[in-house]
């Protein structure tokens, strides 16, 4: 007997992520999010830079009627984010534990028994 394959799994027609559609409202709200944030972009940068400096903030207690500074610390990840969008992003670097395969481990063993010799 002859199996006949079912048709359970593999690609189908209308599956995956759907590509967003270009309405007119969809195309309006990203220009009036553009707008928005090209008005603010500045405030939005300075306050990234406070966050990433650390700054001294005046906090009122209406209970006690008392003013006084509470002391952030630098927060890294702000300080991270705009020197990676000044900068780039840093290579980041892979430890390897274990045998090298291929033409890589031979060439790495060659060198190994060059400087050995």
């Amino acid at each position: 007997m002859e199996k006949i394959k079912s048709k359970v799994g593999g690609a189908r027609k209308g599956a995956g992520r759907h590509k967003l559609s270009k309405t007119l409202i969809t195309t309006r709200m990203r220009e009036m999010l553009a707008e928005t944030l090209e008005k603010r972009f500045k405030p939005m940068i300075e306050a990234q830079l406070d966050s990433a400096i650390g700054v001294t903030s005046e906090k009122f207690d209406r209970k006690s009627g008392l003013l006084y500074y509470v002391e952030e610390s630098p927060n890294v990840s702000a300080a991270k984010f705009l020197t990676e969008q000044v900068l780039g992003r840093a290579k980041e670097t892979v430890e390897h534990s274990g045998e090298i395969k291929g033409l890589v481990g031979l060439i790495t063993q060659l060198n190994q028994d060059e400087e050995s010799d």
